[in-house]
C-alpha cells in the first residue's frame, strides 16, 4: 500500500487547469435556457452551450468553501487524496431539481440554480486512501448552487444490493464512478442510500426530507392528547424516566406518572402556588424500593416539567406478591426487558393502555417472527469459553450453531455449556480452507481437531455459505491491547480481524459482528511501497473497507460493559455489519448509570471524534444517566460465603493484636485457608452464605441449586500472601500502602504501576485479566473485604457468567486448572454486554423481517 502524495502533484495541477478552462466557459455561456416537460411546471433540465443536463445527473463542480470546517481541514492532508486526478479536483452533486433565485440576477434575470444533494470521494471518508479510487458516497447535505457552476457531467453508476464492486485498476485517468452507500460523517458509518422521498420540491431531496424530518423530530408536538418529542409519543398515565437536574444528585434516572399535559396554548392553574405552562406535563414520581429497584412504589411528590427534561417510557405491572401474585411470574416481567418494572397492590393503579398494549404487541411481533422463522443460526468464530454466545442466547432469538476455537480447553468449556452447538476445535484457517476447497468443487482432505492426537472433524458439522444469519466473534487482541508492552508491528495476531472477515466473505451471513479492545483504533503501520509513510489507523480502514467490499452496510462505535449491566470497567470497540438491503443494527442505549462511560476516540483531525453510544435523542444531549444503578463489587458477588488466605507472616512476625483480629473474623464466618496449597479457599461446591440479594446475584443464580462451585483461588507464595493479607481493607488500597519492611522485597524494589491493587466494595472491578495475580505490575485483583486475591467465581460473576456455568481444563495440576479458568473467563465477552449487543442485533432482524413482502429484499 502506497501513500498517495507528491508525485500526483504535477497531474494533479494538469487536471486543473483543465477544469479551469471549463469552468471560465461556463460562468460566461453563450446561451443558457430552461428545459421542461410538456404540460409539467418545474424544469426538468437546462441546456448550456449546447449541453443538456437533467434531474438527476451527477455532475461535477469545482470546489469553494466548504462550510464543514472539519472536513476542509481534512482536505488540506494530503493522505486524504487518492490516485484519481479528476476526484482530487472536483466537488460531485446529484441534481435534484432545477429553479430561478428570487433575489440573485444575471443580466437582468433571475439566476438559473440548480438544487443537490452531495457525493463524497471514499479518500475524504474515514477510508482516505484505503477507498476504491473510483467509488463515491452519498452524503445527508444539499445545497443551491448556481447552474453556471458545473463543470461537466460525470458517469456515475448506483450499484445494485447484489451486484459486486469492480476491481479497482487505479486508473489515474478514470473519469466513471459508482456509489452504493451512504456515509454519514459524524457517526463515521457506511449505510444503505434512501430509497423513497417525496414528490414534492425541496422533499424530493432526500437531505431534504431527513433535514425536515429532524426538524420534525426535535419540534414539540400535539398528537392525540398527548406530547411528541424525539419520536416518542406521551400520554397521561404514561410511566416516564425524568433526567435530574444535575449529575451531583445521581445518575439514575428517576421514574414518574404523568397526570396532566397541557395541550393548550395558555397556562393551566393547578393550584394556587402551581402553573402548568403549555408544553409542560405534570408528574407524581415513584420511589424504587431498595430491596429490588425494579419495584417502584407511590410517593406524594409532585412536580411540573418540561418534556425535554424526560428520557422516555418504562413500562409497569401490577404484582401483589403478598397476595397472590407467582414470583417467577414477576421475575420473569422484569427481567423480559430493561424498561419493565412492577408495583405491589395500589387500589389506584393507573397507566396509559394504550401505549401499555402498543409495547406488548411490539415483543409479541418480535415473539411471533421469531417462531415464524425459527431462531438465528449464529456461527461464532474464535468463541473462547462463549461468552458472546452466552449473552446472545440470552434474548431466546439465536442459536449458536457452530463454534470455532483453536484451544481445547476453552472449546471443551464452550461444548458443556452449550450442547446444542457444533463445537469446531481447530484452526479456523484451516476450516476456511476446507469450506473454499467444498465451494469450488474439490474433494478436501478431513478437517482434522487441535485435540493430541488430532481428531476428524465430521463434514456434517461445517456450516456451509448461506447457512449462519450471523457470523461473530472476537479475535485474539494481544497485538492491538494497551497491557502488551512489547508490540511488534509484524505481530501475525494483528492480520486475524482480517481472517474473521474472511469468514463473512466464505459463508456470507446477512449480519456480522466483530469485537475487540480500543486499541485496535490506534493500530497503524508503515507502508510495504511508496515513500514508506505510516499509514495511520491502518486496522480500521482496512476492516471497514473489507466489508464494504463485500456488501455490507458498516457502523463501529467503542461501548462501554458497565453501562450495560456488567460490574466492571470494560470497554470494547464493536463492528456492526448488515448486508445491503438488510437493516443495519442501531447501537444499544446504555441502560446502566455507570461513572465511566465509553470515552470519546479522536479520528485524525481536531474535533472529530467516534461519538460514544448515547440515551439522548436531542443534538448535543449527551447526558449519562441511565434507567439503572451500575452494578457495583458488593451487587455482584456479596451473597458469596466468605474466606482469607492465612498470613504466614515471614516478614511481619505475629503479635497477639493479629491472633485477636484473625479470631474475631472467623467468629463472623469468614473462613481462613492456607495458600500453599491450589485451590485456596472452597475446593467442593459450598452453600451460599445469603439469599440473592440484587438482581444481578438472582440473575448468576438462576434456577435452584444450593450450592455453587469455584469458590476458589490458585495457590500463591509467602510473600505475595503476606503482602495481600497486608494491604489495608480500604477502597483502592495498593502496594503503596505496605509497610517499609516489604519494599525490601524484590517485588517492590522498582517502583512502577500499583500492584496488590485492593478493589472497592462500592465500585466495580478493573478490566477482567486473563492471569490473576496480585503482585502482577497495574494488577487490582485483591478482593475488597477478604485478604485474598478474587476467586474464579468471583471472575466470572465479573464477567457475568451464570454459576452453573461449566468451567473445563485438561491441565494435570490443579494450579494448571484454574489458570486455565481465569484466562478462558478473561478472554471473554461481558455477558451483559453481548445480551445488549443481541437485543440490536434481533431489533434488527425484525425489521428486516418485516420488510420481506417487500420488492429487492434479502432472503434470510
Amino acid at each position: 500500500m502506497s501513500v498517495v502524495g507528491a508525485e500526483y502533484e504535477e497531474a494533479n495541477t494538469a487536471i486543473a487547469n483543465e477544469l479551469r478552462d471549463v469552468i471560465e466557459h461556463h460562468v460566461d455561456p453563450q446561451s443558457m435556457r430552461w428545459r421542461k416537460v410538456p404540460g409539467e411546471t418545474e424544469y426538468s433540465g437546462v441546456e448550456m452551450d449546447g449541453v443538456v443536463y437533467k434531474i438527476g445527473d451527477v455532475v461535477a463542480v469545482v470546489p469553494g468553501n466548504d462550510s464543514n470546517a472539519d472536513r476542509a481541514d481534512s482536505e488540506l492532508s494530503v493522505i486524504s487524496h487518492c490516485i484519481n486526478k479528476f476526484a482530487n479536483n472536483v466537488w460531485f452533486i446529484r441534481i435534484m431539481s432545477f429553479y430561478e433565485h428570487p433575489t440573485e440576477k444575471e443580466d437582468g434575470k433571475p439566476r438559473k440554480m440548480l438544487h443537490g444533494q452531495w457525493f463524497t470521494h471514499g479518500s475524504r471518508t474515514i477510508l482516505q486512501e484505503t477507498s476504491h479510487s473510483q467509488e463515491l458516497f452519498l452524503l445527508n447535505e444539499c445545497d443551491g448552487i448556481a447552474v453556471a457552476s458545473i463543470s461537466q457531467r460525470c458517469d456515475v453508476r448506483f450499484l445494485d444490493v447484489h451486484e459486486a464492486e469492480e476491481p479497482d485498476n487505479a486508473d489515474p485517468e478514470a473519469r466513471n464512478f459508482f456509489y452504493r452507500y451512504l456515509y454519514d460523517d459524524e457517526e463515521h458509518s457506511f449505510l444503505d442510500p434512501p430509497s423513497e422521498v417525496g414528490n414534492e420540491y425541496p422533499l424530493k431531496c432526500p437531505s431534504c426530507k431527513r433535514q425536515a424530518d429532524m426538524k420534525l423530530y426535535n419540534s414539540l408536538q400535539i398528537v392525540d392528547d398527548g406530547l411528541a418529542l424525539h419520536g416518542r409519543v406521551y400520554h397521561v398515565d404514561d410511566y416516564v424516566y425524568v433526567k435530574s437536574s444535575s449529575v451531583k444528585k445521581g445518575l439514575v434516572l428517576f421514574i414518574a406518572r404523568i397526570i396532566k399535559i397541557n395541550c393548550s396554548t395558555t397556562d393551566i392553574a393547578l393550584a394556587s402556588d402551581v402553573t402548568l405552562r403549555p408544553g409542560q406535563l405534570r408528574l407524581r414520581h415513584y420511589e424504587r424500593d431498595p430491596e429490588d429497584p425494579r419495584k417502584i412504589c407511590w410517593t406524594r411528590h409532585t412536580n411540573c416539567v418540561d418534556a425535554e427534561d424526560l428520557d422516555g417510557l418504562c413500562f409497569v405491572q401490577p404484582f401483589d406478591l403478598d397476595q397472590h401474585a407467582d414470583e417467577d411470574e414477576t421475575v420473569a416481567w422484569v427481567d423480559s426487558h430493561p424498561d419493565h418494572f412492577y408495583t405491589g397492590a395500589e387500589d389506584d393503579f393507573k397507566r396509559c393502555e394504550d401505549c401499555f398494549e402498543q409495547h406488548v404487541e411490539e415483543l409479541k411481533q418480535a415473539e411471533g417472527l421469531a417462531l415464524r422463522f425459527d431462531k438465528i443460526p449464529v456461527l461464532e468464530v474464535f468463541s473462547g469459553a462463549g461468552g458472546l454466545s452466552q449473552g446472545l442466547e440470552q434474548s431466546g432469538f439465536f442459536k449458536t450453531s457452530w463454534a470455532v476455537e483453536r484451544s481445547v480447553p476453552a472449546a471443551k468449556t464452550f461444548e458443556l455449556n452449550h450442547p446444542e452447538s457444533k463445537v469446531l476445535c481447530a484452526d479456523i484457517n484451516d476450516l476456511l480452507r476446507y469450506s473454499v476447497d467444498l465451494r469450488d468443487g474439490k474433494t478436501p482432505t478431513p478437517l482434522l481437531s487441535s485435540h493430541n492426537p488430532p481428531i476428524p472433524i465430521p463434514d456434517n458439522w461445517i456450516p456451509r455459505p448461506g447457512e449462519p444469519g450471523l457470523v461473530c466473534g472476537g479475535p485474539p487482541c494481544q497485538s492491538f491491547s494497551g497491557a502488551n508492552s512489547h508490540k511488534k508491528e509484524d505481530d501475525p495476531r494483528s492480520s486475524l480481524p482480517f481472517t474473521m472477515l474472511s469468514v463473512a466473505e466464505v459463508y456470507e451471513p446477512n449480519y456480522f459482528l466483530l469485537e475487540n479492545v480500543t486499541g485496535l483504533l490506534q493500530h497503524s503501520v508503515t507502508s510495504k511501497a511508496g515513500d514508506g509513510g505510516l499509514v495511520k489507523k491502518e486496522t480500521l480502514k482496512l476492516i471497514i473497507r473489507c466489508l464494504l467490499a463485500l456488501n455490507y452496510t458498516v457502523r463501529f462505535k467503542v461501548l462501554q460493559a458497565g453501562q450495560y449491566g456488567a460490574p466492571q470497567d470494560r470497554e470494547r470497540l464493536i463492528f456492526f455489519g448488515a448486508k445491503r438491503g438488510c437493516k443495519s443494527p442501531e447501537f444499544p442505549i446504555p441502560t446502566h448509570a455507570f461513572m465511566k462511560p465509553a470515552k470519546k476516540y479522536q479520528l485524525f483531525i481536531q474535533n472529530d471524534f467516534i461519538p460514544p453510544a448515547k440515551r439522548g435523542r436531542a443534538p448535543g444531549d449527551n447526558h449519562i444517566f441511565a434507567p439503572h444503578a451500575s452494578v457495583t463489587i458488593k451487587d455482584a458477588i456479596g451473597d458469596l460465603p466468605a474466606f482469607d488466605w492465612t498470613n504466614p507472616h515471614t516478614l511481619r512476625p505475629r503479635t497477639p493484636a493479629d491472633v485477636a483480629k484473625v479470631d474475631q473474623r472467623v467468629a463472623s464466618g469468614i473462613r481462613q485457608f492456607d495458600s500453599g496449597t491450589a485451590p485456596v479457599g472452597f475446593s467442593d461446591p459450598v452453600a451460599y452464605a445469603t439469599r440473592p440479594r440484587t438482581g444481578y446475584q438472582r440473575a448468576m443464580r438462576r434456577g435452584d441449586q444450593p450450592t455453587v462451585k469455584y469458590h476458589f483461588t490458585d495457590k500463591s507464595t509467602p510473600f505475595p500472601t503476606e503482602a495481600s493479607a497486608t494491604v489495608p481493607l480500604e477502597p483502592n488500597a495498593n502496594h503503596k500502602h505496605l509497610p517499609p519492611e516489604f519494599f525490601a522485597h524484590s517485588t517492590l524494589k522498582r517502583v512502577g504501576p500499583a500492584c496488590f491493587g485492593r478493589l472497592n466494595a462500592d465500585g466495580c472491578f478493573k478490566t477482567a485479566v486473563t492471569s490473576v495475580k496480585p503482585r502482577s505490575r497495574g494488577s487490582y485483583v485483591l478482593h475488597p473485604e477478604q485478604y485474598r486475591a478474587i476467586s474464579v467465581l468471583e471472575a466470572k460473576r465479573a464477567q457475568g457468567f451464570p454459576d452453573d456455568y461449566i468451567l473445563w481444563s485438561g491441565a494435570q495440576s490443579k494450579t494448571g486448572q484454574i489458570s486455565d479458568y481465569y484466562r478462558q473467563i478473561g478472554n471473554a465477552v461481558p455477558v451483559p454486554l453481548a445480551a445488549a449487543l443481541g437485543r440490536s442485533l434481533q431489533a434488527a432482524f425484525v425489521e428486516t423481517w418485516k420488510r420481506m413482502p417487500r420488492e429487492g429484499s434479502p432472503e434470510l
